[in-house]
């Protein structure tokens, strides 16, 4: 079995997880990740580093103070921007169809541009993550 199918066989992660990331990488606090999310501060620590166990990379420089992306972190960020972008879109287009389709005020199916599957399929990302920050902290 291929490097990539290897690890897309172990579903790195979800976008659930991506989004906690993101919320952490973002606010720079695990505590405000945690308020914002309205989850407890160890539910997230988990969750980040299940991530960082399943790529096998350190997402995170953690102190006392603060967080920090590492430079795999800081690629992890600024790829998922789009994934999770297209989500929102997707969901909020289902939504609108979902009440169309019920006979209520929506709209007609919105014409998107191919590629969201692309951008969505993470096990490529975190592939790509892996092997460009293998042997980093």
């Amino acid at each position: 079995m291929s490097k990539a199918h290897e690890l897309i066989s172990r579903r790195p992660f979800d976008l659930y997880q991506l989004h906690l990331f993101r919320l952490v990488a973002e606010s720079g606090s695990f505590t405000r990740a945690a308020q914002i999310s309205g989850l407890t501060q160890s539910a997230i620590t988990r969750q980040i580093q299940s991530i960082e166990q399943q790529l096998d990379l350190s997402l995170l420089t953690r102190t006392t103070r603060s967080v920090v992306t590492t430079p795999a972190g800081k690629f992890l960020l600024q790829e998922s921007a789009p994934v999770l972008g297209d989500v929102d879109v997707l969901l909020r287009d289902s939504g609108r169809i979902c009440k169309c389709a019920k006979g209520g005020a929506g709209g007609s199916f919105p014409e998107r541009k191919p590629g969201l599957s692309s951008r969505f399929f993470l096990g490529q990302r975190a592939t790509r993550t892996n092997r460009s920050f293998a042997g980093h902290p």
